[in-house]
């Protein structure tokens, strides 16, 4: 009886070992991604047994993630998976955009960079915003418009701000105009300038002062006479000088006229003079030593002698220090009465030529020229004398039975056929 009791015990035993074996449970929970389990003192999980899983900072699911232990595999319950938080716009300002850094969306970890538009400025200190687990940090920065200082008038100068007092600093983009208390004073710089975008203005505040000239110009084949000053008060004179065989064009004497030079001379070359001709056998008029240029001269020459255009007097001019023409007076180089050409006549009247003239002969009948009709003297010599050639008629053939060609009574140094 007792081993028996024995033997049931045992057998009782290795049956609730079985039972421990086979009623394990399941493994450790699953790692979900951007997540991690709830602390929990258990190591093993036994069927039925259910965990938490919570996202990490930043990230957030739909619902509580929940696993079970069924079977020894663990279902999630519910709950969806661990993403970026959204954090919504960051919010516009006004003046101003923004750009993400670090991202392209709304989420966790993002920072939106403000800026401001041209002609404004970031008046916060702190010109971001960061989306976090509870929303955007720090308020939106806001711009304000750059302004420009006023600045003290020079004594003289008169400013116009516009709708802006004296003292008030000038907005991004104004303008203000200046101008001078006294017509005789003259403005030294920008009559206007602007505020920039940077909150500086586009130029320095300009001053009046007296009129003054810049030194004068140089001219060419001339200068200034006196030694020239880095500048010249109104009403004050200079005077130019040429050089050697140049003369001014113009006052030589310049005014500085509220800051401007009076009409600049010139200097020209001064008049080439002509000295009087050495005339033999003639005379000239008027009677002087030397001719200005453009100044005309009348010469005649003595009985027997000519010009050198054949007349008996002639006039000249003075010309850039030439004569226009040769003056001269010499003997006349006639041919006297026409030569007799042999079967020729002259067609002129029978005279004496004078030397260039010209005459023209024609040849009598049945005889032709052999060059040049006009024939010319020249100093005292007939060029290009004629000759006339005999020019032969033939009787027309009498032929018999036949007939001429071409159909005519006479002929000269010519073909018939027949």
């Amino acid at each position: 009886m007792r081993r028996k009791f024995i033997v049931l015990l045992i057998s009782g035993l290795c049956s609730a070992c079985y039972a421990a074996v086979v009623d394990q449970g399941c493994d450790s929970p699953p790692q979900e991604q951007f997540a991690f389990l709830l602390p929990n003192d258990k190591t093993t999980f036994q069927d039925g047994d259910s965990v938490t899983v919570t996202c990490h900072k930043g990230y957030t699911s739909q619902g509580t993630i929940k696993y079970q232990c069924k079977n020894k595999t663990w279902i999630k319950t519910s709950g969806g998976k661990c993403k970026l938080k959204q954090c919504g716009h960051p919010g516009d300002i006004m003046y101003g955009n923004f750009q993400l850094v670090d991202g392209d969306d709304f989420v966790f970890g993002v920072q939106a960079k403000y800026s401001c538009n041209e002609g404004y400025y970031m008046a916060s200190q702190i010109d971001y915003r960061v989306c976090q687990s509870e929303g955007w940090t720090n308020d939106l920065p806001h711009c304000e418009i750059q302004r420009c200082m006023p600045e003290k008038a020079v004594a003289g100068v008169l400013i116009d701000s516009g709708r802006f007092a004296a003292d008030e600093a000038v907005p991004y983009g104004n303008v203000i105009k200046f101008q001078c208390s006294s017509p005789n004073l003259m403005l030294k710089g920008a009559s206007e300038i602007f505020c920039k975008d940077n909150g500086t203005w586009s130029a320095p505040y300009p001053t009046c002062e007296e009129p003054k000239c810049p030194p004068p110009p140089d001219i060419l084949n001339g200068r200034v006479k006196q030694k020239k000053k880095h500048s010249y008060a109104n009403k004050d004179t200079v005077e130019y000088i040429c050089d050697d065989m140049f003369i001014p064009d113009g006052s030589k004497v310049i005014t500085c006229n509220n800051g401007i030079w009076t009409l600049i001379p010139n200097c020209k070359r001064k008049p080439t003079f002509c000295a009087k001709p050495d005339i033999r056998n003639g005379f000239f008029y008027p009677l002087k030593e030397q001719f200005s240029s453009e100044d005309h001269l009348y010469y005649s020459c003595d009985t027997g002698y000519k010009t050198a255009n054949g007349h008996w007097w002639d006039t000249v001019q003075c010309k850039d220090g030439v004569w226009t023409s040769e003056i001269r007076c010499s003997q006349p180089f006639d041919c006297g009465f026409p030569p007799q050409v042999e079967n020729a006549v002259v067609l002129t009247d029978v005279r004496p030529i004078r030397d260039t003239e010209q005459i023209q002969y024609v040849c009598k009948k049945n005889y032709r020229l052999n060059t040049n009709y006009k024939t010319q003297c020249q100093r005292g010599k007939w060029v290009n004398l004629p000759q006339c050639l005999s020019d032969s008629v033939c009787a027309r053939p009498s032929i018999t039975n036949g007939y001429i060609d071409p159909n005519k009574s006479e002929f000269r140094e010519e073909y018939v056929y027949f």
